[in-house]
């Protein structure tokens, strides 16, 4: 395919506007009619690029007709014809109607029969629409053209083994997509491909062969680029082998390297800009210095450039400006700066693809919904055929459970556009499709046929887990039963550690003596079963025999704490199996029932502050309780301490009045407050207010006349604060102790616990446990999922308030307020107490049945510390607070314990 010149008498330049150039070539078209078909090709990217691709079309469809059908096309005819078939082939290719991009492909090949360019696309086309036979076909046929200048052929050469390296990926068969990389790779020094390329694409192809086998693909590409420098005389791509260079060192992390190469391009940039010769070009050089200082991590200075050079372009060239400047600002999280450059880009050309997908990212990362969603409908609208993410993105936008079906379609839809181009997202699409087919049509088949389609792009350990989660509810349905071991059968999971677990019927399973069905009504009867199952699960993990290879790896005292922990896991598991078992009740259930868990929590929490007081003012002993330090390890496992009293019926109903007492909407959470912490609850203002008491303290103490224990003496936290500033000033006095240089330390290797990394209990559960705790472990997975995705961390109060509101059973009223923001937010708070306080007997009920079953666990305060820290860390800051009191007393000639 030849090229279009304009001719002489038609003057245009780059840096004139998308308007100002079509309106240009449309004046030409009616000057100059025999230019005509030159004006249309020419005027086809300004239309573009101004959004307009009716009027785009058009001129290429003027141009076919002018043409097409004409017997004996002279040379500059068949020109025209052929670049406008290759704009119409790009434009559909693009569309996803690679069958139409084919076929005008084809009519180039009729006209331009050796012109291999032809060939080439007609085989990316092929390869598009998956069908490699047609394509190898195609290929060849290029790879045969011989061209009359040997440069050409060498040229020609390069792409067969291009193009048949892709397809060979494309079919998975990365061995034979090797060979092909390294035969383009043995014409680098007689065509302009670039080894560095080449290099990273054939160490891909060993990663998804062997991702032991190391390929040095940084060594070798900045030999390569090394030598190519040495030989290079022209500037401009002297510069391009810098940065490239520099891009490599950067990977191959000898970042001096990188920035003398980065330094090196700017010089070279500089120089071309101080040439009056190079005038015409000084925008193009000055944005690229900014793309490199961007390319340095230097993005202030990158925007600072960019900012300079913005005002002196128009319209396409500045559209690209913009777009890097709103890319360094989202990196900095300065969304306000990204979002103004990319709406900028808009103004250009309301129909910006770049635009429009980078807002809708970062409206996204915000949980901008409303925002959000007519961008991905804009997205949609101009770009239908080729946005395949703008359709999941607006699938977020939508609230799952009553609208389900919409979001089905619209994930449908994106993998009808996607056409497999973006395998990633295909996956995701098939693993999504899979989940909402079984959750709410309950259509094993269609479920077990999407997942099937998910496992043939390669998914991640994550993206199978999210899917395996509803595989094992598969298996507790009929529906989906055979369809889950269907699965399971043409994709077995791989164990690290080859799986010891019973594989059970569902007879089995409801025969099982712990199975929710099983449960007395009882409270003494269920204690008990509660109480030997978990005895008999204990005995279990420390005696059988086949749990010794998995424990043996790890340190012995975080085995012994891994199976404290995980009996109590189960434990828990089996204590929501009802709820888990129930189809009725869905994740804001389980989001109630842990809320109200917590907020039952407090009831405890404000039993354990009034012992604290009087074991401060040495009015009770406390089992286990030595010094005030010991309070902070009980706070976050209150419900398995044996010396705390039982809560009364009296204090149930106490919480109750609380959460709807309208006087104080706005409750304080249960996770705001450090419960236990004596000094700052008990701190007074000037005015004698104790304003970090929790509201929850302040109503009890008033209701249960239990205020006066405020008033008690701290002798017990001021004799230990004695004690300490004694050990200080001694510690002070003591000269510096020059420790003597020991063996390096070995870290022990601990089994996790629960809270800090979950993924060791599922590991363990799936390689031991049966299908019943598979059951309740996943359900209890995916309730947790719900509430990472519904309940950030980063909400606000209002959104937190709007979160409920749309989550709520009920209608809700709102009352009249100054403040409709703290009207919604009132409105959430008084209906959130009232579920939570309709909610509580049950739990109360729960803590009775349970009450009696810790006696025989060793339950200590370090068994159940719930924090970030180790035990270890517990225990070691423990003993240093305690060293230093006894160091004290002994100071003070006292003796060396803790009854003062």
């Amino acid at each position: 395919m030849g090229s279009i010149s304009l001719p002489s008498e038609i003057k245009v330049n780059p840096n004139m506007s998308n308007e100002e150039q079509i309106a240009i070539y449309l004046d030409a078209i009616k000057k100059y009619p025999q230019h005509e078909a030159t004006c249309l090709l020419m005027i086809y990217m300004p239309y573009c690029w101004a959004g307009k691709k009716k009027e785009a079309a058009n001129c290429l469809k003027r141009v076919v007709d002018m043409f097409e059908g004409k017997l004996n096309h002279t040379e500059e005819e068949i020109n025209y014809l052929t670049f406008a078939y290759h704009l119409q082939a790009c434009d559909c290719h693009e569309m996803g109607d690679f069958k139409k991009a084919a076929f005008l492909r084809e009519k180039i090949i009729v006209l331009e029969p050796l012109e291999w360019e032809g060939f080439k696309n007609l085989g990316d086309d092929y390869v598009s629409m998956k069908d490699y036979d047609n394509a190898i076909r195609v290929y060849d046929m290029m790879h045969a053209i011989k061209h009359k200048y040997k440069e050409d052929s060498e040229d020609i050469k390069g792409y067969y083994f291009e193009s048949m390296a892709e397809l060979y990926e494309k079919k998975k068969d990365y061995a034979t997509a090797i060979t092909y990389w390294e035969k383009q790779l043995a014409l680098v020094d007689v065509t302009f491909f670039n080894a560095a390329d080449i290099h990273k694409k054939i160490a891909e192809c060993y990663k998804h062969i062997d991702k032991s086998v190391k390929y040095d693909e940084h060594g070798k590409s900045i030999e390569w680029l090394n030598e190519q420098i040495n030989k290079e005389t022209d500037t401009s791509n002297l510069v391009r082998h810098y940065r490239k260079l520099a891009s490599e060192y950067t990977e191959a992390k000898q970042g001096a390297n990188a920035n003398g190469c980065y330094r090196k391009a700017i010089e070279i940039l500089e120089e071309k800009i101080k040439d009056p010769k190079m005038s015409y070009n000084h925008l193009h050089y000055e944005g690229d210095i900014a793309e490199i200082y961007s390319e340095m991590g230097n993005k202030a200075k990158a925007i600072e450039l960019f900012e300079e050079i913005a005002p002196k372009i128009k319209d396409n060239q500045v559209t690209f400006t913009y777009y890097k400047l709103g890319e360094l600002y989202a990196s900095l999280n300065n969304f306000p700066k990204a979002i103004e450059n990319y709406r900028k880009m808009l103004e250009i050309n309301n129909r910006d693809h770049a635009a429009l997908e980078q807002l809708c990212a970062i409206y996204l990362h915000l949980k901008k919904w409303d925002i959000l969603q007519p961008y991905c409908e804009q997205l949609i609208e101009m770009w239908p055929d080729s946005s395949p993410r703008a359709y999941t993105t607006l699938a977020l936008c939508f609230d799952e459970k009553d609208n389900y079906q919409k979001i089905i379609d619209l994930i449908e839809n994106a993998i009808e556009v996607n056409h497999d181009e973006d395998e990633v997202l295909s996956g995701q699409c098939h693993c999504m499709l899979g989940t909402l087919y079984w959750k709410y049509h309950g259509n094993g088949e269609k479920a077990y046929e999407h997942y099937k389609k998910m496992m043939s792009y390669e998914p991640t350990e994550e993206l199978k887990q999210q899917a395996g989660m509803y595989l094992v509810l598969m298996m507790f349905k009929p529906e989906g039963m055979a369809w889950a071991d269907k699965f399971y059968k043409e994709f077995p999971v791989k164990k690290e550690v080859e799986a010891n677990r019973p594989i059970l019927t569902q007879e089995e399973i409801k025969a099982l003596p712990y199975h929710h069905s099983k449960v007395p009504e009882d409270i003494v009867e269920t204690s008990q079963l509660t109480y030997e199952t978990k005895m008999a699960f204990a005995k279990e993990l420390q005696t059988n025999p086949k749990y010794k290879e998995y424990f043996k790896q790890y340190e012995p005292y975080s085995v012994k704490e891994f199976i404290m922990n995980y009996v109590n896991h189960k434990m828990s598991l089996l204590s929501s199996a009802k709820y888990y078992a129930n189809p009725d009740m869905d994740s804001h259930e389980y989001w109630r029932r842990h809320h109200t868990e917590k907020v039952f929590d407090m009831i405890l929490q404000k039993k354990m502050f009034n012992l604290q007081i009087l074991w401060r003012a040495n009015k009770a002993d406390l089992p286990g309780v030595e010094i005030c330090y010991d309070f902070h390890g009980w706070e976050h496992k209150l419900i398995n301490c044996k010396f705390l009293e039982e809560v009364t019926q009296q204090e149930v109903d106490l919480m109750k009045e609380f959460l709807v007492d309208t006087s104080m909407p706005n409750k304080e959470k249960w996770y705001f407050h450090a419960w236990q912490d004596y000094n700052e609850n008990m701190a007074e203002t000037e005015d004698g207010e104790r304003e970090y008491m929790p509201l929850w303290y302040r109503f009890y103490d008033d209701r249960m006349n239990t205020g006066a224990l405020l008033s008690l003496p701290n002798i017990k936290g001021e004799k230990e604060e004695e004690y300490k500033q004694i050990y200080y000033s001694w510690k002070r006095e003591q000269p510096p102790v020059k420790h003597k240089k020991g063996k390096p330390y070995k870290m022990p290797k601990h089994l996790s616990r629960i809270w800090s990394h979950e993924s060791e209990y599922n590991k363990f559960m799936e390689t031991y446990e049966n299908d019943y705790f598979l059951f309740l472990n996943q359900k209890n997975l995916e309730s947790k999922k719900y509430l990472d995705e519904t309940f950030t961390e980063n909400e606000d109060e209002f959104d937190s308030a709007l979160s409920t509101l749309k989550w709520a059973d009920e209608v809700v009223p709102i009352e009249a307020n100054e403040s409709w923001h703290e009207a919604v937010i009132i409105a959430a708070a008084k209906y959130e107490n009232q579920r939570t306080a309709d909610h509580l007997d049950d739990i109360y009920e729960e803590y009775l049945r349970n009450r009696e079953l810790f006696g025989d666990m060793d339950i200590t305060i370090t068994n159940f510390l719930h924090s970030k820290n180790s035990v270890d860390a517990h225990n070691s800051l423990r003993k240093t607070i305690g060293d230093m009191i006894l160091k004290g007393r002994e100071l003070r000639g006292e003796p060396q314990d803790f009854n003062y």
